[in-house]
């Protein structure tokens, strides 16, 4: 009820008071899709490869083994 009252009783006290509620609104959210949500990865996506890591397939060559007594 204070913080009510305190927002209630002058127009920038109500302006801090919703300025605060909306970012730590937005805080609160970016934290919980930051760290508990976190990405995801859709099935549909194909084949999943992380961050950061590529794989080149390498060229093939065509090696002849030579095997004598």
């Amino acid at each position: 009820m204070g913080v009510l009252s305190w927002g209630a009783a002058d127009a920038l006290n109500g302006a801090l008071l919703l300025g605060g509620v909306f970012v730590g609104g937005a805080l609160t959210w970016y934290t919980v899709k930051k760290y508990f949500i976190g990405t995801q990865v859709p099935v549909s996506a194909g084949g999943y490869t992380p961050i950061g890591q590529t794989i080149n397939p390498q060229p093939t060559q065509e090696q002849e083994t030579v095997v004598s007594d």
